[in-house]
C-alpha cells in the first residue's frame, strides 16, 4: 500500500472525505464559502485549513501536513510488520507474441522460378554433379540447397518488398481521418474550476479545450501536457483561454479584438483555426470583426451570450439573431 493522505475535497482538511463532511463548501485555495454555480473570485492570498497559515491546504511545506505524513507511514510500516497489511509487488506482464501479416510481408519467389527450379534446370544440375564426382544419393540431397539457391529472393528483391510495403503503409496511415475532439466550457473562473476541466478533458480525451470567463487569476492553474494561451477580458470575470495539448502546435494569432483569442493549430491532416470568445452581457460589439480572421477550417466557440432558438435555446433574442444571420453569411467557419 502507499502513503495517501486521506482529505476532504469540500473543507480541504485531512483524516476525512467530502461524503461525510459536515462543513460547507469552501475554495481550495482562499478557504472562503461558496456556492454551486455563484462566480467566485479569491480576495485574498491562499489560506491553509490544517493551520491557517498562507498556503495552500494540502502544501507540503505545511507542519501539520508533514506530520500527517510520518503518522500515517507509521501506522501502515507497522501494520505490515504485524502481517496486517501485505505489500502486492510488482507483477509485469508479458505480452504475448504476435505475428501480424502486415508487419512481415511474404517475400515472393523470383520470378524466374516463381515455384522452385524448373526441371530442365534441375536435370542439367543434377548432371553437372555427377560430372565432378557426386553419387546419385548424394545428388538427390544437394538438391534441396539448389532448389532453394535458384528460387529464394536476393536482397535487392528482398528490399524492395520492403520498401514496398512501407510506402503502403504509409499512404494507408495518411488517408486515415482520426476525430478530432475539443471542449468549450464556460468555467466562471479557471482558478477555483481547474479540477472540473481537468475531468472534463480526461472523460472526452480532448485535444484542445476552449475556457471562456476565466477571470483574473486564471494562470493560478495550468493543465498538465498542454500548452496554455489567454486573452484579457472587458472586466476581472472575462477573458478567454485556449488550451492545446502538446502533441499540436499551436501558434497565437495577434489580435486587437476583446475577449477573444484566436488560434492556429499545426499537426493534423489540415491546418486549424481556433477563434475563442466571450461575449459579456455588457459588452458591444459587432461580429463582423470576426471576418478577416475566418479562413478555412475554422471552428469559433464559446459563449455568446446569446438565444437562437435553431440552435435548441427558448427563442432568439437580437444577439442571437445578429448572429444567426452572420453565421449564415460566412459559411467558411463553423461557429
Amino acid at each position: 500500500p502507499g502513503y495517501k493522505l486521506t482529505y476532504c475535497k469540500k473543507c480541504w482538511k485531512l483524516g476525512h472525505i467530502r461524503s461525510t463532511c459536515n462543513e460547507p463548501t469552501r475554495c481550495r485555495i482562499c478557504l472562503d464559502n461558496y456556492e454551486k454555480n455563484v462566480p467566485h473570485q479569491c480576495q485574498g492570498p491562499p489560506k491553509c485549513a490544517q493551520c491557517d497559515k498562507d498556503h495552500w491546504s494540502l502544501d507540503n511545506k505545511c507542519l501539520v501536513v508533514q506530520q500527517y505524513r510520518n503518522d500515517l507511514k507509521y501506522a501502515v510500516d507497522e501494520a505490515i510488520t504485524r502481517g496486517k497489511l501485505q505489500r502486492n509487488p510488482t507483477n509485469e506482464i508479458k505480452k504475448t507474441f504476435s505475428n501480424k501479416p502486415e508487419d512481415f510481408p511474404v517475400l515472393c519467389y523470383s520470378s524466374q522460378f516463381p515455384l522452385g527450379m524448373s526441371i530442365n534446370v534441375l536435370e542439367s544440375e543434377k548432371l553437372r554433379l555427377r560430372q565432378r564426382g557426386f553419387n546419385e544419393k548424394e545428388c538427390n540431397q544437394l538438391t534441396v540447397y539448389l532448389n532453394e539457391w535458384y528460387s529464394s529472393s536476393t536482397l535487392d528483391q528482398v528490399m524492395t518488398v520492403w520498401e514496398t510495403h512501407g510506402e503502403k503503409e504509409k499512404n494507408r496511415h495518411s488517408e486515415e481521418h482520426i476525430p478530432l475532439t475539443f471542449l468549450s466550457y464556460n468555467v466562471q473562473g479557471l482558478a477555483t474550476k481547474g479540477l472540473e476541466v481537468l475531468d472534463l478533458i480526461h472523460q472526452v480525451g480532448a485535444s484542445f479545450i476552449i475556457c471562456t470567463e476565466v477571470g483574473e487569476q486564471y494562470n493560478t492553474f495550468q493543465i498538465p501536457d498542454f500548452n496554455m494561451f489567454h486573452e484579457e477580458g472587458t472586466n476581472k470575470n472575462g477573458g478567454v483561454s485556449i488550451a492545446v495539448g502538446k502533441h499540436l502546435k499551436a501558434t497565437k494569432v495577434e489580435t486587437k479584438l476583446q475577449n477573444t483569442l484566436v488560434m492556429d493549430i499545426m499537426g493534423l491532416n489540415e491546418p486549424l483555426r481556433v477563434i475563442g470568445i466571450y461575449w459579456s452581457n455588457s459588452q458591444q460589439r459587432n461580429i463582423q470583426e470576426l471576418n478577416p480572421y475566418i479562413i478555412k477550417n475554422t471552428i469559433i466557440s464559446g459563449d455568446f451570450n446569446a438565444s437562437i432558438a435553431q440552435w435548441n435555446s427558448p427563442k432568439t433574442d437580437k444577439r442571437g439573431q445578429d448572429i444567426l444571420e452572420w453565421s449564415d453569411e460566412n459559411p467558411r467557419g463553423k461557429s
